[in-house]
């Protein structure tokens, strides 16, 4: 997504100083080209910006456990043992006591799982992370949100462009009649 915040305003900076029609002498012939675009840069930049900044608040606030290992796999290709997830463990403890005891109810926990093999322990903290930090997660969703209804929006405009340019009598003829 950073890329399209790099890519973007030096793109629509050239593109505006292109006129959006350009004849082309080929012999006898002239080709107009139409190089106008149908959706705004502006639209596309901000929709880049809202997608970057979601990232952004999500790789600096998400936890580390969820950020770091998606799955088991990667926890135990990266070399980490039981010692690690106890220190996920004691971090759990600096949550407020209700919170947690929301967090472990929609998370599925049981006590019995930090007993178990260091599968069942990482998944059981795995879970309770993920849920953690809701308003970082609503603010993503917002975020991520505004970015989608931004490019929704240039889709639109994209479709509705190309219904409006076609001349749809030529085209059904094109179809019916045949050489």
């Amino acid at each position: 997504m950073g890329f399209w915040l790099v890519f973007v305003p030096p793109m629509a900076k050239l593109l505006h100083e292109v006129t959006d029609v350009v004849h082309i002498t080929l012999g006898d012939h002239v080709l107009t080209l139409n190089l106008s675009l149908p959706f705004s840069w502006q639209t596309l930049f901000f929709a880049s910006l809202f997608f970057s900044v979601g990232n952004l608040l999500i790789s600096l606030l998400g936890p580390s456990i969820v950020m770091l290992h998606r799955d088991f796999e990667s926890f135990n290709s990266a070399g980490k043992t039981l010692k690690h997830l106890s220190v996920y463990e004691n971090k759990l403890s600096q949550i407020p006591p209700e919170k947690r005891k929301r967090l472990q109810q929609l998370a599925d926990y049981s006590s019995s799982s930090l007993k178990g093999d260091a599968q069942d322990r990482f998944w059981s903290l795995h879970g309770i992370y993920s849920l953690s930090l809701e308003w970082v997660r609503l603010f993503c969703c917002i975020f991520y949100a505004i970015g989608f209804l931004l490019l929704a929006d240039i889709l639109l405009k994209q479709f509705l462009w190309v219904l409006v340019s076609l001349d749809l009598a030529s085209y059904i003829r094109h179809f019916t009649a045949w050489p």
